[in-house]
């Protein structure tokens, strides 16, 4: 009985499609939910719209139904660029623009890395990258919009987080001969 209270110790989303999400509720606003679920022995931060949940049944045992009002069409596309808009197949591999704006920024230096990071980030990700949910919605001109911009800011992000990745190896590699040429 006791290997299974932390399992009981949670809280539960209830999707108005019927998914039971295992969790804990961190923050709810009018639009989103903000949870922690632990996959792979890896605490990660998820959101999903309020408008998706029915109820949330906290470890307490109260019930709370949610009512949140219909997502204007550009916040519905906003947020599903947020859920299925990945960077790209390859967007966490050396192959992608952020791995190779990390690579060209150890590789040569920090002003040459910034090349890539502006070049990419200020490039729209290719319409085959954005795994966009529904065709029709893609044809709404504000849904699309807004999925767009969103995707945009992603993979800038993605992108800038790259040459962060670079400078961060240039530094510890430049610790580390530090040291040896220290001894």
């Amino acid at each position: 009985m006791l290997f299974s209270l932390p399992a009981m110790c949670k809280d539960i989303i209830v999707t108005k499609d019927n998914r039971h999400i295992t969790c804990i509720v961190k923050k709810i606003t009018p639009t989103e939910i903000k949870y922690v679920e632990k996959a792979h022995n890896k605490k990660k931060v998820s959101w999903i719209m309020a408008f998706d949940v029915d109820y949330i049944i906290y470890k307490s045992g109260d019930k709370e139904i949610i009512k949140a009002n219909e997502p204007t069409i550009a916040l519905r596309g906003k947020y599903d660029a947020k859920k299925y808009y990945a960077g790209g197949r390859r967007a966490k591999s050396w192959r992608s623009a952020r791995g190779w704006t990390c690579a060209t920024t150890v590789a040569c230096g920090g002003v040459v890395g910034l090349i890539p990071a502006i070049a990419c980030s200020s490039t729209r990700p290719k319409t085959k990258n954005l795994n966009y949910p529904d065709e029709k919605l893609m044809q709404n001109q504000e849904y699309n919009h807004a999925y767009r911009r969103e995707a945009k800011k992603i993979k800038s992000g993605k992108i800038w987080g790259g040459y962060v990745e670079g400078i961060v190896i240039l530094l510890e590699l430049g610790l580390d001969i530090a040291i040896i040429g220290s001894l």
